[in-house]
């Protein structure tokens, strides 16, 4: 089967340029916008009430701060970006490290030094051991300052391997974000490049594949693993170790659980782990108040006369979304007050603005949404062009601080049409850069406590500051020292400190001195409050699993599955994974039942329950027992080969009184049953389903009973596979009520007398129905032969097909299909780039009709991408890509390979059972792969069935997809992209 993955590349990036084709600018229509010198920064700024900036350092002492980092002595690390975006490759590289010093404690860095350099495109670094971890693709660096000059003078490679494979480097798609995390290991985000990482001149180091994941590492053994997450630029982590992060057009992400849980039980998968969680959208509106650039201003005159068709600029919808989300950060200073501690800022650097979300939790799910007096405005907005928040801070003195890179124009280079680009100066501002501190208007700034001379009695006692950079700061200096006269304080830390943070970072220090152990663990796991008890849970997990397993441990852990919290109920189901022992069970049964209504608790759960599916059932069952629970359970008790716990179902699904609980329940038993080559005919030795299927059969074909009731009815009927069903489906197909339906699950067996039957019923069947049949046979060898062939001899026409069809054939895997593919319908003809330019060079002036335009994209995108809310987001939403100009947009689509941005690689994935899927990876386990594929759909499959999975080195647009379209036509789909909000 093989299952083509159509969609319009405009995401990516292509350099060809478009000879004769350019609209015509002048050097007057683009004036340069000046640079607001630092004396009078603060007066462009718009900042909330009760709130103002101070100028922490501004250049010539910093330039280009991308992000940024303070020491324990309060010094503030800076990761200069110098060779953005186009200069990479000069030697000696550009990019650099500067050490900023308050040396009179007045609250500005007067000292700047310069204390590593000679790096390519650095984005990523975090302060430990008295050094830094820095990463500059493809490495990550280690610096240290030895001799206390202020330069490094130790400096060696630690990793390398990021973006490997990669042909070319996408400057925002690097990996960043280092962060020191509650575990004391530097977490961190590996953006679109992916990479195989690993440790030179070491020999037992095998490369880690990052791909849709990011990564962590132990600081002090350099032990690498994969992580959840998967966001762009941006990463950070709340006051309770959860993780957040952002992309370009999704400005709020949560990640809700751990990569190591994944992948535990081989017959579930667990709900993808990333998700957006802003209730204003991904790509939400922001409110800017710098005037639009002067390209944009042309373009807004190109519209005006007429000459491009689309929204007039200005009006607040062009510009007015998120585009270039970056630097998530999670508030957690003192200096604010508590409503503001969890708060998210991030930043749009090319809105020249600094966002702000509230967190808000029902259970364990997270929303963010525009706190009050935010809702039509900004948390800060310049109305200098040149203000670029890319990355933020908390400090030493509980404040947030931003990195300001500064810069005339911050467009990737290959987003901005060439007519516009030879114009702009990109490294316009890589002499400048600002670093500002937000701070309460009543804040008189102190010289805050650093730990330069702290002792380890001094670092216990920070635990129980209410800023997090002390707490952490201290944390991190624990685990280095590794002093272990520190456990008999962090004992009465666990023991008495009135604030839950603190006794749950003084755990984590035990942790990292080997100092937890069972008596203060089992302390913890019954501690008044939620977050110390979930993280007692997880703390627990070096102790419970494997023969060794610490019985008292498991035995707190499985009576706690009626715990209050649904925080502490997620994180146990998450932790019972790795618990072998059986008495796990009924914490899941009670986890099960309270938190039915909780996809990620639930999820959380089945994933859990590993070989125990039918143990499980017994319980559940008993109880108020959830449909879709249940069925998950029947799904696993199939796969396992359960035929007692199978017959149990069975019998649980005769006599319930609900039909779509008994469809439900056996139609997830028998396909967990076909992994097993089991049908319900050999477990159901009683003949207990006999009286139901015959019952189905009279209600399937009876026109008297509801659409509904007859819609279970030939559901239930394909737990008999094709051949038992065949009589009563076939005549249904034509059936008004549930012909759709009939359609659908005779497309799901993979019986080959399916494609014949529904090829001799092709003259009697309606378009809607013809259109599903051809897409599905497409997507198989044996079917895609016999479509094929009746297409040969005239039965079926051509045009049943349509272009993407066509293609996915001539390119088929298969030698015999692609053969008869190109016998059918010929060679794809091609034509040079030059002759498709020419056709379509019109359609760059011609103004088209958004209005015509948004029925070519229903017809050709929508299954892929997003638009005015209509579509689906397999690639980038419309919005955030239409900015691009004409000439970019048309030579996406005129040439989608020419480059591909890693996340919209194609993948060919056979499976062991004869399917071939080309798609995208959404997310991997060690189990499960999940697809992402047009129109919405995501197959997870079972990882021990996939044959083979190789990167095609090509998007999944098609190659000619502007076949049948005039240069009027793409003009008014080009007009229709420029307008999409």
């Amino acid at each position: 089967m093989r299952i083509s993955l159509l969609t319009i590349g405009v995401c990516l990036l292509v350099t060809t340029p478009l000879r004769g084709a350019e609209l015509k600018v002048t050097a007057e229509q683009m004036p340069r916008v000046p640079a607001t010198e630092p004396k009078d920064a603060l007066k462009t700024f718009e900042v909330r009430d009760g709130f103002r900036l101070e100028l922490a350092a501004h250049e010539p002492r910093v330039i280009d701060p991308i992000t940024m980092c303070f020491d324990e002595r309060g010094r503030l690390f800076v990761v200069e970006m110098i060779d953005y975006s186009e200069r990479r490759e000069e030697n000696p590289h550009l990019g650099r490290i500067r050490m900023l010093e308050d040396r009179d404690g007045d609250g500005v860095f007067e000292k700047a030094t310069v204390y590593a350099k000679h790096l390519p495109w650095p984005s990523a670094m975090v302060c430990y051991g008295g050094g830094l971890f820095v990463g500059a693709t493809p490495d990550v660096w280690w610096f240290k300052d030895t001799n206390g000059d202020g330069k490094a003078d130790e400096r060696k490679v630690v990793f390398n391997g990021f973006a490997a494979g990669q042909s070319r480097l996408n400057v925002q798609g690097l990996f960043n974000s280092f962060q020191f995390g509650l575990d004391n290991r530097i977490h961190g985000t590996a953006s679109s490049m992916g990479g195989k990482v690993k440790r030179p001149g070491d020999p037992d180091s095998k490369a880690v594949t990052l791909r849709r994941a990011d990564f962590s590492f132990d600081p002090r053994t350099h032990e690498f693993r994969l992580e959840t997450g998967g966001g762009q630029y941006g990463m950070s982590f709340d006051n309770e170790g959860r993780k957040f992060t952002c992309s370009n057009s999704s400005h709020a992400q949560a990640v809700m659980y751990d990569y190591h849980y994944q992948g535990r039980n081989k017959f579930y998968a667990m709900p993808t782990p990333r998700v957006g969680i802003a209730v204003d959208g991904g790509a939400a509106e922001v409110y800017r108040i710098s005037p639009d650039e002067p390209w944009r201003v042309i373009r807004t005159r190109w519209r005006i006369s007429g000459v491009v068709r689309g929204m007039v600029e200005g009006g607040g919808r062009v510009s007015g979304y998120f585009t270039g989300a970056t630097g998530i950060t999670m508030y957690r200073g003192n200096a604010y007050g508590s409503g503001f501690v969890n708060n998210l800022f991030v930043g749009d650097a090319g809105g020249n603005l600094v966002h702000r979300k509230q967190v808000d939790f029902n259970g364990v799910e997270r929303s963010a949404r525009r706190p009050d007096g935010e809702e039509k405005r900004e948390f800060i907005a310049s109305t200098d062009n040149w203000f670029r928040p890319v990355h933020f801070a908390n400090g030493p003195d509980g404040c947030l601080y931003i990195a300001d890179m500064y810069r005339e124009t911050i467009e990737h280079p290959w987003s901005i049409p060439e007519e516009i680009k030879k114009f702009t100066d990109l490294n316009s501002g890589n002499d400048r850069g600002r670093i500002y501190r937000i701070a309460p208007k009543s804040f008189k700034y102190q010289k805050p406590l650093t730990f330069e001379n702290a002792s380890t009695t001094d670092l216990v006692r920070a635990l129980d500051h209410d800023n997090a950079w002390q707490r952490e700061t201290a944390a991190r200096l624990l685990f280095e020292r590794q002093d272990r006269k520190a456990i008999g304080g962090l004992y009465d830390v666990v023991m008495n400190s009135a604030r839950p943070l603190s006794r749950m970072h003084a755990l984590y220090a035990l942790q990292g001195l080997d100092g937890l152990k069972q008596g203060i663990l089992l302390r913890a796991l019954q501690d008044k409050d939620e977050r110390v008890r979930a993280h007692a849970i997880k703390l627990s997990e070096g102790l419970v699993s494997g023969e060794n397993a610490n019985t008292a441990i498991v035995d707190q852990l499985s009576s706690m599955g009626s715990d209050p919290s649904a925080k502490t109920r997620f994180q146990l189901a998450l932790t019972l994974s790795l618990v072998d022992s059986r008495d796990r069970l009924k914490a899941l049964a009670q986890i099960l039942e309270k938190d039915a209504d909780s996809r990620w608790i639930q999820g959380a759960a089945l994933n859990a329950v590993r070989g125990n599916a039918g143990q499980l059932f017994a319980l559940h069952a008993g109880g108020k027992a959830d449909r879709a629970t249940l069925a998950s359970l029947a799904g696993m008790i199939g796969a396992l080969g359960d035929t007692s716990g199978a017959q149990a179902v069975i019998q649980y699904a005769v006599r319930s009184k609900s039909e779509s609980t008994s469809v439900s329940l056996l139609s997830s038993l028998n396909q967990g049953l076909r992994r097993k080559r089991l049908t319900l005919a050999k477990v159901d030795t009683g003949g207990m389903l006999a009286p139901l299927i015959e019952s189905a059969r009279r209600t399937a074909a009876d026109k008297k009973v509801s659409a509904s009731r007859r819609g279970s009815a030939v559901r239930l009927l394909a737990v008999l596979g094709y051949s038992g069903a065949r009589d009563t489906l076939l005549p249904l197909i034509g059936d008004k009520q549930v012909g759709a339906t009939v359609l659908g699950i005779m497309l799901a067996f993979s019986d080959s007398k399916v494609a014949s039957d529904l090829l001799q019923a092709w003259p009697s069947l309606g378009a809607d129905a013809k259109e599903r049949i051809v897409a599905s046979l497409v997507s198989n060898y044996t079917r895609a032969t016999m479509l094929l062939k009746q297409i040969k001899v005239g039965n079926v026409k051509p045009d049943a097909l349509n272009t993407q069809q066509i293609q996915s054939l001539r390119t088929s895997r298969s030698s015999s299909v692609r053969n008869l593919a190109v016998e059918v319908f010929g060679q794809q003809e091609k034509l040079a780039m030059e002759k498709l330019m020419k056709l379509y060079k019109p359609s760059l002036t011609i103004p088209g009709d958004a209005a015509i335009g948004v029925e070519i994209y229903k017809l050709r995108c929508a299954t892929c991408h997003r638009a005015n809310g209509q579509g689906h987001l397999l690639g980038p939403d419309m919005v955030t890509i239409k900015n691009s100009g004409r000439e970019k947009l048309l030579l996406n689509i005129l040439n989608p390979n020419a480059e591909v941005a890693p996340q919209y690689m194609a993948f060919n994935v056979d499976t062991s059972d004869d399917f071939s899927y080309t798609a995208v990876i959404a997310n991997e386990t060690p189990t499960h792969i999940t697809l992402r594929m047009a129109n919405g759909i995501e197959p997870t499959l079972v990882r021990t069935k996939v044959r083979g999975m190789k990167s095609s080195g090509k998007s999944l647009m098609p190659e000619e997809l502007h076949k049948d379209l005039s240069a009027e036509q793409m003009a008014d789909l080009l007009a229709f992209i420029e307008a999409a909000r």
